[in-house]
């Protein structure tokens, strides 16, 4: 059973590095569109955690769900281009499921973290719901979710096997500065040369961060299962 997991993570991680390596060389010389190519890659990793259910007989859950939000997320947000809120929404629902399994790990403060998660999500609901700016305010809970877990785990003392997951998840929050670094144009009157060369750099950084940090993710909720049993 151990070889059959290991062989399974080593062949998820040779297919996954070769369809990288393939998207980052179309996209920085400009080889044709990639939309496709990198929404497989999520496509492959829910493939892959649901092979991995069949192999161990059970997984957990909150990860693998939070990586089903992860390709809603990308369904709407890369390859339809659309409807973004549905995308953000998703992200928001995905920072929350990877906080969830953090409560045997911070104890009261769990709680206490929960309750307040909920107030910034309904005040920015409520906000995004007011105002014509429904994607600024589902982001801005999003990215505060995705700060709260990144700092909460830097707080753990005995990180153990969490620290796998950090790594992931600092990662995945390179991807989303460079998100941030691409728009920067839409909020700062900044001179169109600079802004090209910007928007090119930030959009290869994008998924130069993003499926390396969702691979990493993806094996730490198989590996974190191995432990527990």
């Amino acid at each position: 059973m151990e070889k059959t997991n290991k062989y399974l993570t080593l062949g998820f991680i040779i297919v996954e590095l070769l369809i990288y390596i393939s998207f980052m060389i179309m996209d920085i010389f400009n080889f044709g569109d990639t939309v496709v190519i990198k929404y497989l890659s999520i496509c492959l990793i829910i493939i892959f955690l649901m092979i991995s259910i069949f192999v161990n007989k059970k997984i957990k859950w909150c990860y693998f769900i939070g990586l089903i939000f992860t390709l809603i997320a990308d369904t709407f947000l890369l390859l339809l281009d659309s409807h973004y809120y549905l995308g953000l929404l998703s992200f928001n629902i995905v920072q929350t499921l990877y906080f969830l399994p953090l409560k045997e790990r911070i104890g009261k403060w769990f709680n206490i973290q929960l309750l307040g998660r909920g107030v910034i999500f309904i005040v920015c609901g409520i906000l995004a719901l007011t105002t014509s700016n429904i994607d600024v305010f589902l982001s801005a809970s999003y990215i505060t979710f995705f700060i709260l877990n990144i700092i909460t785990i830097l707080l753990i003392k005995n990180k153990g096997d969490l620290k796998l997951l950090l790594i992931g998840l600092i990662i995945f929050l390179m991807c989303d500065l460079s998100v941030g670094l691409y728009n920067l144009g839409y909020y700062f009157d900044i001179p169109y040369n600079i802004d090209k060369v910007l928007d090119k750099i930030s959009e290869n950084l994008m998924w130069f961060f993003y499926l390396p940090s969702q691979v990493i993710i993806s094996i730490y909720a198989k590996k974190e299962y191995k432990k527990s049993n």
